[in-house]
């Protein structure tokens, strides 16, 4: 890997009244390793936005494109899956598109998406509405528990 960072900039030092660039940067080696791992400390509790793969989000967003408008016979609109999805909806979903993948299937017929896509999409919207609509979780097991079910 080499040195990332803070050397790249040594040459710079001095041109800027007060500049440290050293001082901004932990240079560590790794134990039983030649690499160097350089952090910023300005970095420090920011999104590294560079971590994510783009062309997998891409795919992600098409298959949530495909739900909000292309969907036959009928698209759900553009987020209202905001509005509340029950929760063993969501899992279902995602169990189809995880036997599909076991099943050697890459791509989803109908959407043209990667079934991981849409495993990711729906892995979302089961955090975002276990987080913010709590009263959509209809599963029967939760907290090492079992619920009570209400026939009707």
């Amino acid at each position: 890997m080499g040195i990332v960072g803070g050397n790249d900039f040594k040459d710079y030092e001095g041109c800027i009244p007060n500049m440290q660039i050293e001082s901004n940067y932990n240079i560590s080696k790794e134990k039983d390793s030649n690499e160097v791992v350089v952090h910023n400390k300005y970095k420090k509790g920011k999104t590294e936005w560079d971590l994510l793969d783009f062309e997998f989000l891409q795919e992600f967003n098409r298959g949530m494109e495909f739900g909000a408008y292309l969907k036959k016979p009928k698209a759900y609109g553009k987020n209202s899956w905001r509005k509340g999805v029950l929760l063993l909806d969501v899992i279902n979903a995602i169990i189809r598109h995880t036997v599909a993948l076991l099943f050697g299937k890459k791509i989803a017929e109908d959407s043209k998406v990667h079934h991981a896509a849409h495993i990711a999409c729906n892995a979302m919207m089961f955090w975002w509405i276990e987080k913010y609509k709590p009263e959509f979780d209809n599963r029967y097991y939760k907290d090492g528990k079992y619920k009570e079910i209400k026939n009707g």
